[in-house]
C-alpha cells in the first residue's frame, strides 16, 4: 500500500506531551474498508539527555549579569524557547571567570535539570577582537596540503600576544 494513493494519515494531539493518535483512512481500491486508528504517547524531553545546554561567553561589564544559555534539541538542532526553562546561579555573575548555570525545566513538555558553563571575560580578552598573523605570509605551492607550523602564527588581542595552553 502507498500513502497518498491507497490511504491517508491524520494525526491529532501530537504536538505536546500526552496521548496522541493517528487515523488511517483508506481510499482508491480500499475505499470500502473501515478506517483504523492507534494511540501513542508523547513523553517530556529530558534536559541533559534529549536537550543540550550551550556554553556561553560574555564580556564582563562590572555590573551583575543574568546570562541565559540557549538549549537545543539533540535530534534536530532546533532551539528551545526561553519561556520553557529557568536559569539560576549559585553566586552573582559579575567578575571575569567561569560560572555554572543551573537550567531547570519550567513546562510540562520538558523535565529535569542540566548545567551550562558561562564565561565572563575581561574586556581586553574578548576573542571577537582577536587577530591571527602569519610569518611568513607566503608559501610556495607544493602540490600537497600546506599546514603552517605552530610557530608560524601569532594570536593576539590588541597588543597582547596570547599563549597557547594559557589563553587559548
Amino acid at each position: 500500500l502507498a500513502e497518498g494513493e491507497d490511504y491517508s494519515l491524520r494525526y491529532s494531539n501530537n504536538k505536546n506531551v500526552g496521548q496522541a493518535s493517528v487515523r488511517v483512512s483508506f481510499k482508491g481500491n480500499y475505499i470500502s474498508s473501515e478506517s483504523r486508528s492507534a494511540d501513542f504517547d508523547i513523553v517530556p524531553a529530558e534536559l541533559g539527555r534529549d536537550v543540550t545546554a550551550m556554553e556561553l561567553s560574555l564580556e564582563a561589564t562590572g555590573a551583575a549579569q543574568s546570562p541565559v544559555p540557549g538549549l537545543v534539541f539533540n535530534a534536530s538542532g532546533r532551539t528551545v524557547s526561553r519561556k520553557y526553562y529557568t536559569v539560576s546561579y549559585d553566586r552573582e555573575v559579575k567578575e571575569p571567570g567561569s560560572y555554572t548555570a543551573l537550567i531547570t525545566a519550567a513546562d510540562g513538555n520538558y523535565t529535569g535539570q542540566t548545567t551550562a558553563k558561562v564565561m565572563l571575560t575581561d574586556k581586553s580578552m574578548v576573542l571577537s577582537r582577536a587577530r591571527v598573523t602569519f610569518t611568513p605570509k607566503k608559501y610556495t605551492y607544493t602540490g600537497t596540503e600546506i599546514i603552517p607550523g605552530k610557530d608560524a602564527f601569532t594570536l593576539s588581542i590588541d597588543s597582547t600576544v596570547l599563549t597557547e595552553g594559557v589563553e587559548y
